[in-house]
């Protein structure tokens, strides 16, 4: 195994990592770390809400953009795993992306004021779906620049 792929899979160690480590949150620990994400745009908010009923009102949605990006990340980095190995990679990292996300959401069966959510389920699979879609595309993207550039060069020659 050479050192990319070594990296590329402790990344995605890493990740899985975090992921659990945030599940592993009570859901007081877990509110108020997405309280304090949210509270710098209140600033911003011009509203009449006090700062209390604004995290209430909007917190919930910080939650789950966080549930969609970690996934997304998580998609992205699974697919250039098994990318390395398989060639059409698409479907088996979404699986097993989803695979996580229900194992991510049993696991908070376990974890005081944390519960199982089919929602949560959804969100993270959908964010895993965005995130290997945009580095297929990005993949795509770049072969194509290069071969624009290689077929730009041997038109000089």
């Amino acid at each position: 195994m050479n050192r990319r792929r070594i990296i590329k899979f402790l990344l995605l160690l890493f990740w899985m990592g975090v992921i659990f480590y945030f599940s592993s949150q009570n859901g007081e620990t877990s509110e108020e770390l997405s309280d304090s994400l949210l509270s710098p745009f209140y600033f911003l908010y011009k509203g009449p809400l006090s700062l209390l009923r604004f995290l209430r009102r909007y917190g919930v949605y910080i939650r789950k953009a966080a549930h969609f990006c970690e996934y997304a990340l998580l998609g992205i980095l699974m697919h250039l795993n098994i990318s390395e190995y398989k060639k059409n990679a698409a479907g088996l990292s979404l699986l097993l992306s989803s695979l996580y996300a229900v194992s991510d959401e049993v696991h908070q069966l376990f974890v005081s004021e944390r519960a199982f959510g089919l929602l949560d389920i959804l969100i993270d699979s959908l964010g895993a779906v965005f995130g290997i879609l945009v580095l297929i595309l990005v993949k795509k993207l770049v072969s194509e620049k290069r071969l624009d550039y290689n077929k730009s060069d041997s038109d000089e020659g």
